[in-house]
């Protein structure tokens, strides 16, 4: 947050359908799980996130990682690590530049296998960040049990910190036990000026959200990179 540099980028899919447009993860997430075809898209978009990660970490070192979602059933899938290790082979890439997300929910689905899962790729030296938090679950049990190097904070539980000295004391607190922890802390859906200075006192690691930038294209996010529109130039 300090540098306004963009350091990071989350790979989202989205589905351009014919008749339907744009169709967002949501409408139809569910059903390619039920299904089982999960595991293929799943694979796709780990390769195509790693292959572009290559290409843009060639564009501007200062591109520290890319973030890919992983769903429930995908952590309880035994090839996912090695997927993930091959891929990171083909394209050449340092593990540590990878951020793989779960959500809290997903972890609580079979906890045993899924902290398993998530060892293992930290042992492969990937990063683990459990996305959505603040919401349902939330447990600081998760914190020290599991290999977490970053936590994203669900927008519902930041929606109102521009007034709410309750929430403030909140994310204060709890972005000082991730720090006591070395782990990094993500505020998500901020979108306003008054929201990103609540949270800028609050000394999160990084920010995220519509008051930047709204989700681009391939090509758009290669100019955000390059051009860095948003970073803290001293004076």
């Amino acid at each position: 947050m300090q540098t306004g540099l963009i350091e990071s980028a989350e790979v989202l899919l989205r589905w351009r359908h014919d008749s339907l447009g744009w169709v967002s993860p949501g409408e139809f997430i569910d059903i390619v799980e039920a299904d089982g075809q999960i595991h293929d898209i799943g694979d796709w978009v780990i390769d195509n996130g790693l292959a572009e990660l290559s290409r843009l970490s060639r564009i501007s070192h200062e591109l520290q990682s890319f973030s890919i979602n992983v769903s429930a059933s995908q952590l309880l899938n035994i090839k996912l690590v090695q997927t993930i290790q091959d891929a990171l082979h083909k394209y050449n890439i340092d593990p540590r530049k990878l951020e793989i997300e779960v959500t809290e929910t997903s972890l609580i689905k079979n906890l045993n296998t899924t902290s398993k899962t998530l060892n293992a790729l930290k042992n492969l030296g990937v990063k683990i960040a459990i996305d959505d938090f603040g919401v349902g679950y939330s447990s600081f049990a998760y914190l020290t049990k599991l290999p977490i190097d970053v936590l994203k904070l669900d927008r519902a539980l930041l929606e109102d910190i521009e007034y709410n000295q309750d929430t403030q004391l909140l994310i204060n607190n709890l972005v000082k036990t991730c720090h006591n922890l070395n782990i990094k802390v993500v505020a998500e859906g901020v979108e306003t000026k008054a929201a990103l200075e609540k949270i800028n006192i609050a000394n999160c690691d990084y920010v995220q959200g519509f008051y930047y930038s709204a989700a681009v294209s391939k090509s758009e996010i290669e100019k955000l990179i390059i051009k860095q529109p948003f970073r803290i130039r001293n004076t």
